[in-house]
């Protein structure tokens, strides 16, 4: 209740007339209940503008956000007698799940890929989500290795295994 009723009362604020909002006079029922804040909103072209850049880096952020996943978990999730770098790569992952650069440097890096003002500067510094590639690593792992072993006597590829077998699992 202690996290519900402050959201039901800004509710209430926002469906109540301004001069009971501004009294103070608003719980968690509208005062003089009136749509005019919400016609104003929904008139302003400022606020659909900012609603499509929110679509558009959601849309985006998780086309980009999956495809790197699936392309950095798939390989991990083999062994090392099949990805022969498999340790050195996962440590270096993890190193970075650890420690990141900070806000500066990664603002550096957009400023220098001349990114700045642009949707990519949402979108990429937080593309790879490690803790997400590790779950998603472990999910792959928990295949059983005789579908991807028929699949390889059958002469399919890995790209072919990860898009027919792996995928529609996981």
């Amino acid at each position: 209740m202690s996290c519900l009723i402050p959201l039901v009362n800004l509710v209430a604020i926002s469906f109540s007339d301004n001069a009971a909002a501004s009294a103070n006079l608003v719980s968690i029922f509208p005062v003089n209940p009136t749509f005019s804040s919400y016609e104003k909103l929904l008139s302003d072209s400022q606020f659909w503008r900012s609603f499509m850049i929110s679509v558009e880096r959601v849309v985006l952020g998780l086309l980009v956000n999956m495809v790197l996943m699936i392309l950095t978990a798939y390989p991990l999730s083999k062994s090392s007698r099949v990805f022969t770098g498999q340790k050195i790569y996962m440590n270096l992952v993890i190193f970075a799940m650890l420690f990141s650069g900070g806000l500066i440097p990664t603002f550096m890096v957009v400023k220098e890929l001349n990114l700045l003002d642009s949707i990519w500067s949402l979108i990429l510094p937080g593309a790879v989500p490690i803790g997400n590639v590790i779950l998603l690593m472990n999910a792959f792992r928990a295949v059983p290795k005789s579908l991807e072993e028929a699949a390889n006597i059958d002469g399919a590829s890995q790209w072919r295994i990860l898009g027919t077998i792996y995928l529609p699992i996981v």
